[in-house]
């Protein structure tokens, strides 16, 4: 995992001081970097619960180096970019995705096929 540019100084993310660090930048309204290049992808402060975290910016991961855990593929590129919105719905609120598929993930009833009538089965066509 990358470091972090947090007020001037550079800690990793298990850095004993970070939540004191990540406070501090939180109420100076100062970015997080993320120092997986140079100069580094700017990143946002989060809190959950009572820790603070830091995440990627929306629409950033494709800016982070290959290796960096912050990464994430181009959309055009993984293929996701036909499907999202459409088959492929996330929900900004939480880190619920919903998806729409064309076909049915449950057994259901058994549907009736065709009954066949009007057709012989005793010819093949080519």
């Amino acid at each position: 995992m990358s470091d972090f540019a947090i007020l001037g100084r550079t800690v990793g993310p298990q850095h004993p001081e970070i939540q004191t660090l990540l406070r501090q930048a939180r109420d100076k309204q100062a970015r997080v970097l993320c120092l997986c290049r140079h100069p580094g992808v700017p990143m946002y402060i989060a809190a959950v619960g009572e820790e603070l975290i830091v995440k990627r910016m929306p629409n950033t991961g494709k800016d982070h180096a290959v290796d960096c855990d912050r990464y994430e593929l181009p959309l055009a590129l993984s293929g996701k970019a036909d499907v999202l919105g459409q088959a492929i719905i996330e929900d900004p609120a939480s880190v619920a995705a919903r998806l729409k598929l064309a076909f049915a993930l449950t057994q259901g009833k058994a549907r009736q096929g065709s009954s066949g009538e009007g057709t012989s089965h005793h010819t093949v066509k080519a």
